[in-house]
């Protein structure tokens, strides 16, 4: 982030995505200062909103701006949080759309149907004023995109989180009621040897989960 800020050009939406990024790995070491997680989140969604802006066309940019507001929605209030749910699947929806081969955005775009799939109830209410056409089956079109994300996991260099993305594809078919298919999805994602933190805490939890079923 240092470097990105000392020597690339804030007019740059590749510089600016890419300071996003770093802003969520940060926000993502930071486990204790809820402050410090805040200020993380929202200066990486300012910086994707400026990449969007220098270019539209960028899939990155969105993809980034859509996974930083997500972070974001951490510290809003209930309808404030639901608004930027529109943002952020608008974002994610944009991101694959500009690269439909992309293991990353099809994850991105899985991961906002997971959560919709998770809100609890007086959030779904409140989001289904706010979204209108509600997604009926969020865990199975969560689903679908996850599977698509594996087959394409192989030939995204840029994809670095397989893990996460088999085991919450484990739960989105626990949750549909489909037990084999969670643990075949489960079975994948504790099979492989992931070096980052945050693929190996979601590795153990592939491992209790597929304990469990």
């Amino acid at each position: 982030l240092k470097l990105l800020n000392e020597r690339g050009s804030p007019n740059s939406a590749e510089v600016l995505w890419r300071m996003a990024r770093a802003y969520n790995e940060l926000f993502c070491a930071e486990k204790d200062d809820k402050k410090k997680r805040e200020a993380h989140a929202r200066a990486g969604t300012n910086a994707a909103n400026k990449a969007v802006e220098l270019d539209p066309t960028s899939a990155a940019a969105h993809r980034w701006k859509g996974i930083m507001l997500g972070r974001a929605v951490d510290f809003m209030a209930l309808k404030e949080k639901v608004a930027a749910g529109v943002t952020i699947r608008e974002s994610f929806e944009k991101a694959y759309e500009l690269a439909p081969t992309s293991a990353y955005a099809a994850f991105c775009l899985g991961q906002w149907f997971f959560h919709v799939g998770e809100l609890s109830w007086v959030e779904r209410k409140a989001a289904k004023m706010v979204f209108g056409n509600f997604p009926e089956n969020p865990y199975a079109d969560a689903a679908k995109l996850f599977d698509t994300c594996a087959s394409l996991a192989g030939s995204d260099k840029d994809f670095v989180v397989p893990v996460q993305n088999l085991v919450t594809l484990g739960k989105c078919h626990a949750a549909l009621k489909q037990k084999d298919q969670a643990k075949e999805a489960l079975q994948k994602a504790v099979a492989l040897a992931p070096a980052r933190p945050d693929e190996m805490e979601a590795l153990e939890e592939g491992k209790k989960l597929l304990a469990k079923l």
